[in-house]
C-alpha cells in the first residue's frame, strides 16, 4: 500500500471517530485516539503499518503529539487550573503510572 493511501486511511479514521465522539458528547481527541486504536487493532494494521510506511507514520505521530500538546496548552485557563490543582495532580500522577 502506498504511503499516501496509508496516511489517508489514518486521517479518515481520525475524522470519522472524532465526529462520532463529538456526536456522543465526548471530546473529539478521545474519538481520534480510539480511531487510531481501531486501525492498529484490526486487519488493516498490516496494510497501514507496513515496514515501508512505518517511518512516515511514526514521524507524523510524533508531530501530531507535539501539536496536540501545543493546542492543549493554548486552551488551558490558569484560573480554572488553580481551582482544580489537587484533582489535576491526581489525574497526572495516575496517567503517568498507567
Amino acid at each position: 500500500m502506498s504511503i499516501l493511501l496509508s496516511v489517508f486511511l489514518l486521517v479518515l479514521s481520525s475524522y470519522v471517530f472524532g465526529y462520532l465522539a463529538k456526536r456522543i458528547g465526548i471530546p473529539v481527541v478521545v474519538g481520534q485516539v480510539i480511531g487510531g486504536i481501531f486501525i492498529a487493532g484490526t486487519s488493516l494494521r498490516p496494510l497501514v503499518f507496513a515496514a515501508t510506511n512505518m517511518q512516515v507514520v511514526d514521524f507524523l505521530a510524533s508531530v501530531g503529539a507535539v501539536l496536540l500538546f501545543f493546542f492543549v496548552g493554548l486552551e488551558i485557563n490558569t484560573s480554572n487550573a488553580k481551582k482544580n490543582l489537587s484533582e489535576s495532580i491526581y489525574v497526572s500522577v495516575f496517567n503517568t503510572g498507567v
